[in-house]
């Protein structure tokens, strides 16, 4: 796999490219991307389907929400319109999540088009849980694992694209055969936003936070018993679970944190750069 420092591109080229980062938000890592290559002087831009309930920033919003079969016709036209404008515009492609304008049933257009296609799995989009849980002595959840469609739809990927983008070497025995080079870039995050807030040398109170995105599979239950074991022994534990919360209203609310309990490795570098202790399950 090829390392973090890479380029893609032949530096001369740089100045012509025009980027767009979609369909999918997650994390924070679309917008997160167009910032920084912003930053270094690329026309890039962050399109999605829906706004984030964690509120991340995006430049173009298309209101589909492709889950609502009554209005699937409307939003397969709204999906072609934008897709005949987004082939006019730009010139390299960047979808996350194995989710592009069409679906993927438009990879081909790409080609014909000479534009450049791009894909970044996050983890659970790409992860074979089976064998997940041979390697790591878990205990097999089959409601975590991807389908069949969703293998298929990862091969189809990787056959097409030109770039696959990773955030560890952990995925890498899920993803399908590829000809396209692979390339590790670590999760974003933005430090010029975080001002270091440092807890009470002797609280009276100590503040345990935990932000599960979904508590089924964070295994939040497994920490709210452990939370009531140690509240028997330490009256003075407070427990503060954020969930519903947008990304600014949960950085708040890290900041009082004594100490962050993380499943989320980009958490665990938001909460680092605040100076909080975190405990983090990869």
């Amino acid at each position: 796999m090829r390392k973090y420092g890479d380029r893609v591109t032949d530096k001369n080229t740089d100045k012509n490219m025009k980027i767009l980062h979609g369909i999918t938000e997650i994390a924070g890592q679309n917008s997160y991307a167009v910032q920084g290559l912003r930053e270094i002087g690329l026309d890039a831009e962050s399109v999605v389907l829906m706004e984030n309930v964690f509120g991340y920033k995006n430049d173009i919003c298309l209101h589909i929400d492709r889950n609502d079969k009554k209005k699937l016709p409307i939003s397969v036209l709204k999906l072609g319109r934008f897709l005949v404008r987004a082939l006019r515009k730009y010139t390299v492609f960047h979808f996350h999540a194995g989710n592009s304008i069409g679906f993927n049933h438009e990879l081909f257009l790409y080609k014909l088009f000479h534009k450049k296609l791009f894909y970044e799995f996050h983890g659970s989009d790409i992860r074979d849980i089976r064998k997940f849980c041979e390697t790591s002595k878990m205990e097999y959840l089959p409601d975590m694992d991807i389908d069949e469609h969703t293998k298929e739809r990862n091969r189809k990927i990787c056959r097409k694209a030109d770039g696959i983008i990773l955030h560890d070497d952990e995925l890498i025995p899920y993803l399908p055969e590829t000809h396209a080079p692979v390339y590790g870039v670590p999760l974003r995050v933005d430090i010029e936003r975080f001002t270091p807030t440092f807890p009470e040398t002797d609280p009276k109170t100590i503040r345990i936070v935990h932000a599960p995105s979904r508590r089924g599979i964070k295994g939040t239950q497994f920490i709210l018993d452990a939370f009531d074991r140690l509240k028997e022994k330490y009256p003075n534990l407070e427990f503060v679970l954020v969930e519903g919360k947008t990304q600014e209203e949960a950085f708040e609310i890290y900041k009082t944190a004594d100490i962050m309990r993380s499943i989320r490795p980009q958490i665990s570098s938001w909460i680092r750069f605040s100076s909080e202790p975190t405990v983090c399950s990869p």
